[in-house]
């Protein structure tokens, strides 16, 4: 399990590995503004442009812990000690 903390509040908590994998690949859709979205995507480490790449890349990812800024918001996702 994931939570995820953007500037140190807690946005998401007990995220299966497939609701953090939505939730990253909603966030990804709602950004309409390509240099922003590619800075998204650099967070993970990501450079394609692809939609398609993105998604097989984000559902490769295994234990996944991160943190990242992005723009003027730090993310950081951490797995729940507790699961």
């Amino acid at each position: 399990m994931y939570d995820v903390h953007i500037n140190g509040d807690l946005v998401a908590t007990s995220l299966s590995r497939g609701e953090l994998n939505q939730w990253l690949l909603d966030v990804d859709k709602e950004i309409n503004n390509i240099n922003i979205k590619t800075q998204f995507r650099r967070g993970f480490n990501f450079v394609s442009q692809n939609q398609d790449d993105f998604l097989s890349f984000i559902y490769g990812l295994i234990n996944i812990e991160l943190k990242f800024n992005f723009g003027t918001n730090f993310i950081e996702i951490l797995r729940n000690e507790f699961y």
